[in-house]
């Protein structure tokens, strides 16, 4: 039954992987709400929230793109339950911004292959891969993907 439901590409099967991401990224915040309540911490869970789920589409973008796959919604349904399965990574916003520069910078490497502008994407890949070294130190094994 539910490879049948995700075997097309429908904006439902969407949205029932954000209700999964959801679902599984506010079990991760254990913490949240059980202790003082601050907006803050509020605040930077729903950052933490935004950047998952922008991973997400990020992800989308370059398997549709790149004919990675068919059109199907396997590889963000097993994007959210890899993701889900280690919640102490959804916890920690470093991480998860980490996450998403270095799927723009592989984002930019897979458009490597239509040979147009190789030196911008090759630069606009290793400013990704930078950014995403400030946000978490051990992002730097990425750069053996920009080589």
């Amino acid at each position: 039954m539910l490879t049948s439901f995700f075997s097309t590409s429908k904006p439902i099967n969407t949205i029932a992987v954000i209700l999964y991401m959801t679902v599984a990224f506010w079990i991760s915040q254990d913490g949240l709400f059980t202790t003082d309540f601050s907006g803050y911490a509020f605040a930077k869970a729903c950052i933490a929230f935004a950047i998952y789920v922008f991973t997400m589409f990020v992800l989308n973008f370059i398997s549709r793109k790149n004919d990675l796959s068919k059109r199907n919604t396997y590889k963000v349904i097993l994007f959210a339950a890899f993701t889900a399965s280690i919640p102490g990574a959804l916890k920690t916003l470093p991480l998860l911004a980490s996450g998403l520069f270095i799927m723009l910078a592989l984002r930019r490497i897979m458009s490597l292959r239509s040979g147009k502008e190789i030196d911008a994407k090759l630069f606009d890949a290793g400013t990704w891969i930078a950014v995403a070294i400030l946000c978490y130190f051990w992002s730097w094994v990425y750069i053996v993907v920009l080589i």
